[in-house]
Formats: C-alpha cells, sequence, structure tokens
C-alpha cells in the first residue's frame, strides 16, 4: 500500500514540476523585455513600445526627474534609475530628455576621470555603457531615438564626451553597419551649415574607420 502511495505521490511531483517549467517559458515568451544579452552588452531595440506620459503619472514623473538639475546633483542613482526604467520600457517618448544625460557620468572607484575630450578611437566600448547609462537607455529604445543622437552630433564639438557618446550609441543602433554611415551622409545633405556639415563629417569618416576595422 505505503508503494503504491509513493508511486502515485512521484507521478503528481513530476508533472507538477513540468507544469510549472511550462508556465515559467510561457512567461518569458510572452515578456519581450526579458532579454537574453550579457553584462554589459546591451540589446538594440529596433522599434521603442509606447508610452504617454499624459496617461501615465508615473513615465510623467520619470521624465521629469531626468530634467531635475537638483535630483542630478542630490542624487545621481535615481537619475540613473529612471534611465534604466525608460530604457527597459523603450519609452520613445523619453529619448529627448534621456540624451539631455548622454555625459552624465555613473562614478566607479576603479575608473580615473575623463579628459574633457577623448578620440572615438582610443574609448573602452565595454565601459562606456556602465559609466554613461544613458547611452545603453537610448540603445534600449533605438532608432526612435535616433534624431536626438543626430542633434547632439551636429551641435557639439566633435571631441566633447557627448558627441563621442552620441556618435557610438548611433552606431550601435545601426549594429555598426553600412546604414550607419548612410544615415549621417543623408543627414549632412540636409544642412546648409558649414560647422555642422564638418561635424557630420568627421562622424562619417570615424564610422567608416571603425566599419573598416571590424572587416578587417
Amino acid at each position: 500500500m505505503s508503494k503504491k502511495i509513493f508511486v502515485k505521490n512521484s507521478i503528481l511531483l513530476f508533472f507538477s514540476t513540468l507544469l510549472i517549467g511550462s508556465a515559467g517559458l510561457l512567461v518569458v515568451v510572452s515578456n519581450p523585455h526579458i532579454g537574453t544579452k550579457g553584462v554589459g552588452e546591451p540589446a538594440q531595440a529596433e522599434v521603442a513600445d509606447g508610452c504617454n506620459s499624459e496617461n501615465d503619472p508615473e513615465i510623467k514623473e520619470l521624465i521629469s526627474r531626468l530634467r531635475d538639475r537638483e535630483m542630478k546633483l542630490k542624487s545621481s542613482e535615481k537619475t540613473f534609475d529612471a534611465m534604466r526604467v525608460l530604457g527597459n520600457i523603450r519609452c520613445a517618448e523619453a529619448a529627448p530628455a534621456i540624451a539631455e544625460n548622454i555625459d552624465l557620468e555613473k562614478k566607479f572607484p576603479s575608473i580615473s576621470k575623463n579628459k574633457d575630450s577623448v578620440v572615438v578611437e582610443d574609448w573602452d566600448i565595454v565601459s562606456l555603457w556602465k559609466r554613461y547609462p544613458a547611452m545603453g537607455a537610448l540603445l534600449e529604445i533605438g532608432k526612435p531615438a535616433l534624431p536626438e543622437l543626430l542633434k547632439i552630433i551636429e551641435n557639439e564639438p566633435a571631441d566633447s564626451v557627448r558627441s563621442t557618446n552620441a556618435l557610438i550609441t548611433l552606431q550601435s543602433i545601426f549594429s555598426m553597419s553600412p546604414e550607419a554611415v548612410a544615415y549621417l551622409e543623408n543627414a549632412e545633405t540636409k544642412t546648409n551649415t558649414k560647422e555642422v556639415r564638418e561635424r557630420l563629417e568627421i562622424a562619417i569618416v570615424r564610422t567608416r574607420r571603425k566599419l573598416s576595422n571590424i572587416k578587417t
């Protein structure tokens, strides 16, 4: 009798485990925000999900937090948290506010302070995503963030931290493909400002060089 009960309980346990595993798989498949990226490897998003600050007070609060100068000075971690959340939900509406913070650096004891200007080729790409959380958030948002990144590249000195970070993020959204060059060249044809054209030319040259290094 006890042996029958033991066998019955074992069968029930087996099917319960199978059922729980299936449910867990269903949750992962049905949730587009659960990814398989590794540490320091932000995933690219082609299309941003919808989010509307007018209908969602929490979204409105997160976006306003990114524009709160006093908040950044007192508690930058709250600003980084807001970027992370808005990036995870791929909130295109938040792209301008996140881009404002593209040079906001997360301090790490093991990393020395940056110089005012750095050559693109000298950057450690992996550490950049950790040091500048806005870059990862904009990469998560994907192509809807491109206009904000382009705006920074056009209006900031080419060797500034802001422009450098914007260019690297733009290149990464295009997965370092020739599309990145085409996008910048298209922008160059639409500008009548000499200074903007020169900055775009620098960005194009650096992107081509990066593509060339990848191919070799």
